[in-house]
C-alpha cells in the first residue's frame, strides 16, 4: 500500500512539474489552476491508465480535461522546446532550466510522509506543498533547496506549518 501511494504521489507530482513547465508557470501558479479544475483528482482517480503516457500526451490531456471543464478557458499554449536531450548525463549540471527533473521525486516522498503524518487525502497533501514556502525555496534552484533530503524537506515544511 504505501508503494502504491509513493507511485500515485510521483505520477501527481510529475504531471504538476510537466505542466508547470510546459506552461511557464510556477509550482504555486500551476497547482492553483490544477486544483482548481480538480484535475489531481482525476489524475489520482485514473492512475492505472494514465502513468504509462509521455509527458507530452499527459499535458495534452491536462489540457483537454480542463477545457472540458470550462469551454471558455484559454490554455496556455505548449512549449516544446526542451534544450539538451541529448546530453550525457555525466555533463548535466542542475539548472533552473532542468531543476523540474528532480523535483518529483523528493515531492512525492514528501507528500506520502504528509498523508501519514496528518492523515489526509493525497491531493490535499499536493496541494499543501505545492502553496508552501518550502516548495517555493525548492523551485528555486538558487537557493540549492533541491540538494535537501525529502526527510529534510518534510521538516521545514512541518516548521512552516
Amino acid at each position: 500500500m504505501i508503494n502504491e501511494k509513493q507511485d500515485i504521489a510521483y505520477f501527481l507530482s510529475f504531471c504538476i512539474e510537466q505542466y508547470k513547465v510546459a506552461k511557464s508557470l510556477t509550482g504555486n501558479e500551476a497547482m492553483t489552476l490544477l486544483s482548481g479544475y480538480s484535475v489531481l483528482e482525476y489524475l489520482e482517480e485514473h492512475y492505472e491508465a494514465l502513468h504509462t503516457q509521455s509527458r507530452q500526451w499527459l499535458v495534452e490531456e491536462i489540457d483537454d480535461f480542463i477545457r472540458e471543464r470550462d469551454k471558455d478557458c484559454e490554455v496556455l499554449s505548449v512549449a516544446n522546446n526542451f534544450e539538451g536531450a541529448g546530453q550525457s548525463l555525466a555533463k548535466l549540471k542542475v539548472t533552473q532550466y532542468n531543476l523540474h527533473l528532480l523535483l518529483p521525486s523528493k515531492v512525492s516522498r514528501m507528500a506520502v510522509m504528509l498523508v501519514e503524518d496528518e492523515d489526509v487525502s493525497m491531493v490535499d497533501a499536493m496541494i499543501r506543498l505545492y502553496s508552501s514556502k518550502v516548495y517555493a525555496r525548492l523551485e528555486d534552484e538558487s537557493t540549492k533547496a533541491w540538494n535537501l533530503s525529502p526527510v529534510a524537506l518534510h521538516e521545514e515544511f512541518k516548521e512552516e506549518a
